[in-house]
């Protein structure tokens, strides 16, 4: 789903341990991984040392305006609650350049739960759309791991 374009800076949004982070870096020449977890990113720059993490918040992210031209997040927005979920898109929005992408797995089906809020494929493109964004590409995956076939995460790429 990522785009096979060149980018010169890519944030990884919720980088966690970095599991992913290595594979990420590879789209672009300048990467940067965030977190609220200062644990994990203690892992993340012990296992990676090669590139940047640092603690920040999606809601009040820190970087200026057109900072990364591809932001990569992997189950993470369905973890935003509703009374900030707004202002995480906008922020995201904020960082991305103009002609910049957006790529990210959530999870779009399934009963939630107090940490997991649901948004369908729609709700996502809905909130993307009022900044620019258009959907480029998704693609769906149950998730049977979970105890419940109920869970589809979608991977969903947004261009501006």
């Amino acid at each position: 789903v990522l785009p096979d374009d060149n980018f010169s800076h890519v944030l990884e949004v919720g980088c966690g341990y970095g599991r992913l982070s290595p594979w990420i870096s590879e789209y672009a020449s300048d990467y940067v991984g965030i977190d609220i977890n200062a644990e994990a990113l203690n892992m993340a720059s012990n296992l990676h040392p090669n590139l940047s993490f640092q603690e920040d918040n999606i809601a009040e992210i820190t970087f200026d305006k057109n900072s990364f031209d591809l932001v990569v997040s992997n189950t993470v927005l369905h973890h935003i609650p509703p009374d900030v979920f707004q202002d995480a898109v906008s922020n995201l929005s904020r960082i991305i350049t103009e002609n910049g992408t957006f790529c990210m797995v959530g999870v779009t089906e399934g009963p939630g739960n107090d940490v997991t809020w649901i948004r369908s494929k729609n709700e996502y493109e809905d909130h993307f759309a009022k900044y620019g964004f258009t959907m480029k590409d998704t693609v769906e995956r149950d998730l049977p791991w979970r105890d419940s076939t109920e869970w589809v995460n979608t991977i969903m790429c947004f261009e501006r």
